[in-house]
C-alpha cells in the first residue's frame, strides 16, 4: 500500500491504512517526540496522543501525500509542547543532526567535537533557550511560529537563539582550548 492510499484509507477510517501509516512513520515522529522530554514514556505518549489527533483530524487533510510527514511532525511537537505546558516547563532532549547548522565556528574546531558533544552542550543551556534553539535549528520553525508555541515576542525568540549560539561557541572554544592544553 503506498503512503498515498494509506492517506486516503485513513480518510475513511480504515484500520489497516491508519496500521500502515503509523508503521511507516512511527519511528520519526517518536524521535520527534523525544526530542522534547527526557523520558521514553512520555515520549511514547506524545506520539500516541499525535496519532489520535491524526487519525481525527486526516480528513482535514488537504496537501500533497509529500507533505505529510511535515503535517504530522507539527502535530507531534504541538503534542509536545502541550505536555510541557502542563507540566509547567519545556525541557528539550536536544538533538542535533548536521553539526554545521548550529553555530558558525572555524571548522577544524568544530570538526573536533562529536555530535554527543554537542548534544551535551544543547542540554546544558537554560530551558528557554533550549527551547527556542530546538524550534529554530532542529525543527526549522520561523521565529513567528516559535513565539506562537511559547508565547513569546519575535524579538525575545531571535534574543534566546542567539544568546543559545553565542553559549555554545563559547563552550565549544574553551573545551577546545582546554584539550588542546591538556
Amino acid at each position: 500500500m503506498t503512503t498515498e492510499q494509506s492517506i486516503s484509507g485513513c480518510k475513511k477510517g480504515d484500520r489497516k491504512s491508519q496500521s500502515v501509516l503509523f508503521n511507516l512513520y512511527a519511528d520519526k515522529l517518536f524521535a520527534v517526540g523525544l526530542r522534547y522530554t527526557r523520558d521514553k514514556n512520555e515520549a511514547q505518549d506524545i506520539l500516541h496522543e499525535a496519532f489520535m489527533k491524526i487519525f481525527k483530524s486526516i480528513v482535514n487533510f488537504s496537501g500533497d501525500h509529500k507533505n505529510i510527514e511535515y503535517w504530522m511532525k507539527r502535530i507531534v511537537i504541538n503534542e509536545a509542547l502541550q505536555l510541557k505546558r502542563k507540566q509547567n516547563k519545556i525541557v528539550l532532549n536536544n538533538y542535533v543532526d548536521h553539526q554545521s547548522a548550529i553555530i558558525q565556528v572555524q571548522p577544524d574546531i568544530l570538526s573536533s567535537i562529536t555530535v554527543n558533544e554537542i548534544k551535551s552542550l544543547i542540554s546544558e543551556l537554560p530551558e528557554d533557550l533550549q527551547s527556542v534553539f530546538n524550534l529554530y535549528v532542529v525543527d526549522q520553525f520561523s521565529h513567528k511560529e516559535i513565539c506562537k508555541y511559547l508565547d513569546i515576542s519575535e524579538s525575545l525568540s531571535k534574543t534566546r537563539l542567539h544568546r543559545a549560539r553565542t553559549l555554545i561557541k563559547n563552550k565549544i572554544i574553551q573545551q577546545n582550548i582546554v584539550s588542546n592544553v591538556g
